[in-house]
């Protein structure tokens, strides 16, 4: 499971200018054991890009109390990316091109020299913006941006694809788009693969190739010569695909009046099975999250411009995808808002699968809900959190507060459905996520986000702090720093520590925590505040916005009703209060103004079904004067056109063309009228 943190790119031309040679790993290099005992998992190790070099951070074990670092590049680069498993990493230096660099090896007690310059692994990639390792990483693919040809001949690929293994150029296509996910702060592997037209699943057993209004689909091994796509699939105005191991998503944005579509099918060597499909207006974007199965996922849409005006981050809506069909997914927030901050799946792959969810305005509602029908199981309470970050084995769950929030982290044990404990982080994070061990949380400062406090801290699971680089990074010199993902099960799920759940913070059924009441000296008013127990409005408020929740709760059948946004009758309970006259006379005048509108819509359709019946009037008359011969001619045709549409497959078809085949009795019977 891949523990990703956010990073920003941070592009810098190196000092040096100089001919790039082929990087060759050091095969005779000792591999460093999985183990320094039959029992002990292997060390936790970091990837921390700053602007003088990049990094490997081994941190301390039982058996080794040191922090080991290994310079992987003397030089500044503009972006890195890991394989599934961790133990490869290509790293794109400017000057030089993508070099790739094995992070299982022992290391360097004698790191290189800093003017000593890498050496290139892939040829030619000095202009490179991304790439991305194949899930299985036997391949690397990456995308620059594309160049005319001057000669008028078709210009040369800018999508590439390499060998993992020792660098060699296997194939090329042409793509114009740049990967959108790469200008958001939170630039996850995940993301700018999710946008990238070239996907393979899971096991690299097929390769599929988004083109315009089509997906052409490949063997998923790929040769530098006779390499064809065996079949395609027609999907007009595809903008954006997602494959998993079985199935594969499409997303159609709106266009020309059009609904916005998305559509699951099940992939199959030689076949694809349309499962499910629906279509929504108010979408521009969409975001697809599979489960660990890959049999399901989330879509999330999102539009810029909210046009109830509720929202001034626009509107967004959450639908579960799977065999059963497109679910929409009931949002517990108390005003029901349609704002939605984060949501994420449990990255288990054998429990049975649940998601996060926060929602609604700040403070905003965290919840768990069950991942076969959408429905919330677990009410966390509200808080002022929008983000959501599973440990890879899916036993903690951290909610924190970052961007524009105070930088504060809840951590929840998933099973127990109860708080660990909590992280004042005191600064605006940017980077986070877990260790592969599921034991430690990281977080860091990076730039240009943040051109101060640059740093990475890590937290153990109940909120102790762990490690911190010292202040190495100080102020704006780290870029992006990322844990090593490990395979499942070379880390132990490992629960909650005896001696820790003692000492977790209790809460109360309010979510506050059961402060002790202080028996210190007496401090005057004037100087409470600056002891921080101030009793003004400014910091009442504060403390409410940073510590005030509602109470988690479990969510069935007997209390659905107690959901907030949910409207129960309580026998023997009072009615709302009585309104004043102000507010009775603006509801008259608001609903004055709805039947005005009503009545204003009603006259409209009324004259536009005038109108109609008027134009098939003179349609009607310009019929019986065409001559009978040239109408059946006409006819024939757009029979022999209807002949064609209903060979295709049904969900290829856009409404103009099934509207076609719908008038096909009326055309025949018009053909039988004429006797011709």
């Amino acid at each position: 499971m891949t523990s990703n943190s956010a990073s920003i790119t941070y592009k810098e031309e190196a000092p040096t200018n100089y001919e790039p040679t082929r990087y060759q790993p050091n095969n005779d290099k000792k591999r460093m054991s999985s183990s320094s005992s039959p029992t002990s998992p292997p060390p936790l190790k970091m990837i921390a890009r700053s602007k003088k070099a990049v990094e490997l951070i081994q941190f301390p074990t039982t058996s080794s109390p040191e922090t080991k670092r290994t310079i992987l590049s003397p030089t500044s680069s503009s972006f890195h990316s890991l394989s599934a498993d961790g133990s490869r990493a290509l790293i794109h230096v400017p000057s030089v091109g993508v070099i790739v660099r094995d992070l299982d090896d022992e290391p360097d007690p004698a790191p290189p020299a800093s003017d000593s310059p890498p050496v290139a692994f892939l040829l030619g990639t000095e202009k490179v913006q991304c790439g991305y390792w194949s899930p299985r990483g036997t391949y690397i693919v990456t995308w620059e941006r594309p160049v005319k040809s001057t000669d008028g001949s078709a210009p040369p690929p800018n999508l590439k694809i390499w060998s993992g293994s020792d660098g060699t150029f296997l194939q090329g296509f042409n793509c114009k788009p740049f990967p959108k996910k790469l200008s958001s702060e939170n630039q996850q592997q995940a993301s700018y693969v999710q946008w990238s037209p070239l996907q393979w699943n899971t096991d690299e057993e097929l390769l599929f190739h988004c083109v315009t209004n089509e997906i052409h689909v490949y063997p998923g091994t790929v040769t530098p010569s006779d390499f064809r796509y065996q079949y395609k699939i027609r999907v007009p105005n595809i903008t954006m695909l997602s494959v998993s191991r079985t199935h594969l998503l499409c997303f159609t944005p709106e266009l020309k009046g059009a609904p916005a579509r998305i559509s699951l099918h099940q992939h199959t060597p030689g076949h694809i099975a349309n499962i499910a499909s629906k279509s929504f207006f108010q979408t521009e974007e969409c975001a697809i999250m599979w489960n660990p199965a890959g049999n399901a996922c989330l879509a999330l849409t999102q539009t810029t411009v909210d046009t109830t005006g509720e929202s001034y981050y626009g509107s967004s809506n959450l639908f579960l995808v799977s065999t059963s069909g497109v679910t929409p997914v009931p949002l517990p927030n108390k005003d029901q808002s349609p704002l939605i901050q984060d949501v994420a799946w449990n990255p288990h792959p054998t429990k049975p699968s649940c998601f996060a969810l926060i929602s609604g305005k700040m403070p905003a509602m965290l919840s768990l809900h069950r991942g076969d029908t959408g429905q919330p199981s677990f009410l966390f309470g509200e808080c002022h959190r929008n983000v959501i970050s599973w440990s890879p084995h899916g036993r903690f769950v951290a909610f924190g507060g970052f961007g524009n929030l105070a930088g504060n982290v809840d951590i929840w044990d998933r099973n127990k459905l109860k708080i660990c404990g909590s992280l004042k982080v005191g600064t605006a994070a940017v980077g986070w996520g877990w260790g592969a061990d599921s034991r430690v949380f990281g977080i860091s400062v990076t730039t240009p986000r943040m051109n101060v406090e640059n740093g990475i801290r890590l937290f153990k699971y109940h909120g102790e702090k762990a490690w911190d680089d010292g202040g190495q990074y100080l102020p704006n010199q780290l870029l992006q720093s990322e844990f090593l993902p490990r395979k499942w099960g070379v880390f132990e799920d490992r629960p909650q520590s005896p001696e820790r759940r003692a000492s977790t913070p209790q809460r109360s059924f309010s979510g506050r925590e059961e402060e002790k009441k202080s028996t210190g000296a007496y401090v005057p008013p004037a100087a409470r505040r600056a002891a921080g127990r101030g009793n003004s409005l400014a910091e009442r408020m504060r403390k409410e916005k940073e510590e005030k929740t509602a109470g988690a709760m479990r969510v069935n059948s007997k209390n659905s009703g107690g959901i907030p946004g949910n409207s129960r009758k309580v026998p023997g309970a009072s009615g709302p209060p009585e309104k004043s006259k102000s507010a009775r006379a603006r509801e008259r005048q608001k609903a004055a103004k709805q039947r005005a509108l009503e009545e204003e819509k009603r006259m409209a359709l009324l004259k536009e079904e005038q109108e109609r019946k008027a134009k098939q009037e003179k349609e009607a008359e310009a019929k019986a004067n065409v001559d009978p011969e040239k109408r059946a001619k006409k006819i024939r045709k757009s029979l022999k056109q209807i002949a064609d549409l209903k060979s295709r497959e049904r969900s290829e078809l856009n409404v103009d063309q099934l509207n076609k085949i719908a008038m096909e009795d009326e055309l025949v019977k018009e053909l039988e009228s004429l006797g011709l």
